[in-house]
């Protein structure tokens, strides 16, 4: 689709004012984070760190909701 996204990535992210703003000026209801983010053209780095296993329950997204946010991801660049 053309877009970098950053592979394993959260969607946890340090915005600068500057960068928040570009992303405000987005007028899109539902915003693919992932992909939007990236194309702002801001500078960027990243933090790595060792993530630990999951210590309580399991995951509260199902294959069918990760399958529609794919979509999502895919149908919100042309």
């Amino acid at each position: 689709m053309g877009i970098e996204t950053v592979p394993n990535h959260a969607d946890y992210r340090l915005l600068s004012k500057k960068a928040l703003n570009a992303l405000a000026a987005f007028t899109e209801i539902d915003l693919f984070l992932r992909g939007i983010v990236p194309l702002l053209g801001f500078r960027s780095c990243s933090l790595y760190y060792t993530r630990a296993e999951r210590f309580a329950g399991e995951t509260k997204y199902p294959f069918k909701k990760m399958i529609l946010f794919a979509l999502d991801g895919i149908a919100s660049f042309p």
